[in-house]
């Protein structure tokens, strides 16, 4: 039974703190993806402070390129989706409504 009450409890305290967990996650992740590059720069720049500074501003630099690229496209795209979906939508009201004076008649759908 202490078991279960302890899984429970460390569960909890995961679901509470899952913001943080998620946030070393990934920053565990990217550490891990750029100690190649942090290692080569050292190798230049003796001090492993400034060497972690120059990967940090090149990879920020590489990730607002990738999502200025990226981004844009992809924005403008839905944009249009979205405008023609509108659009879409409006004309098949205006085609289900009866002309003015005509009382609606009711579909009947055949399968």
């Amino acid at each position: 039974m202490a078991v279960v009450v302890a899984t429970y409890l460390a569960g909890q305290l995961i679901y509470r703190l899952r913001d943080i967990v998620l946030l070393m996650l990934v920053a565990g992740f990217t550490a891990m993806l750029l100690n190649p590059a942090v290692a080569k720069v050292q190798r230049r720049i003796p001090r492993r402070g400034p060497a972690v500074m120059i990967v940090t501003l090149w990879a920020a630099l590489v990730s607002l390129g990738l999502a200025a690229a990226f981004g844009v496209p992809l924005a403008n795209g839905i944009t249009h989706l979205a405008d023609r979906l509108h659009r879409q939508r409006a004309a098949r009201q205006r085609l289900d409504r009866p002309p003015r004076g005509q009382v609606p008649r009711h579909r009947v759908h055949v399968r």
